[in-house]
């Protein structure tokens, strides 16, 4: 496991936070990950020798993963302590090609979203997805202490991602 963020919290599911700004792919090949976000310093670090569940505990981000012949999806992603990764359905999410071109994205927590569960909206140019939590993640004591990039539990090939006038929350 590996990370590089700034420290921004502690932020919990109970307050809105966002980030957001510009995005470019130069590589990306089949079997490639990249996660970015909220998450953990402490609980995101920790090993998990499933193959079951490929975001680590305590994020809320965004994935950039193939299938590469289709652009790479890049969709919301969250994992409450004490619960399993989750993310919607891949073919409703924007995708982005690894052709360098320069991107606008946002990543948008809002805790009052889907009837109170809370949801993430993430956006790429315009297009977006958004997920709704299930309704014991505001309850899991969750709290984010970066924000940056975090190493997923199960990955294959490397990407070339590289960000740029980035905003985020960094407490409430």
């Amino acid at each position: 496991m590996a990370s590089i963020g700034d420290a921004v919290g502690p932020l919990t599911l109970d307050r809105p936070f966002v980030a957001s700004g510009k995005i470019a792919v130069t590589r990306g090949v089949s079997d490639s990950t990249t996660l970015f976000g909220f998450y953990n310093s402490t609980d995101s670090m920790r090993q998990n020798d499933s193959q079951a569940n490929a975001i680590p505990e305590s994020v809320v981000g965004i994935h950039i993963e193939g299938p590469s012949s289709e652009g790479f999806f890049f969709y919301p992603v969250y994992h409450t302590k004490g619960d399993q990764g989750r993310y919607p359905r891949l073919r409703d999410c924007p995708r982005i090609y690894p052709d360098g071109a320069s991107h606008d994205w946002s990543l948008e927590y809002d805790p009052d979203g889907a009837g109170g569960k809370g949801q993430i909206t993430v956006s790429l140019d315009g297009h977006s997805a958004t997920f709704a939590l299930e309704e014991s993640a505001k309850a899991s004591g969750t709290r984010f202490d970066r924000f940056g990039i975090v190493t997923s539990w199960i990955d294959g090939n490397s990407q070339n991602v590289y960000w740029d006038d980035i905003t985020y929350t960094v407490k409430q």
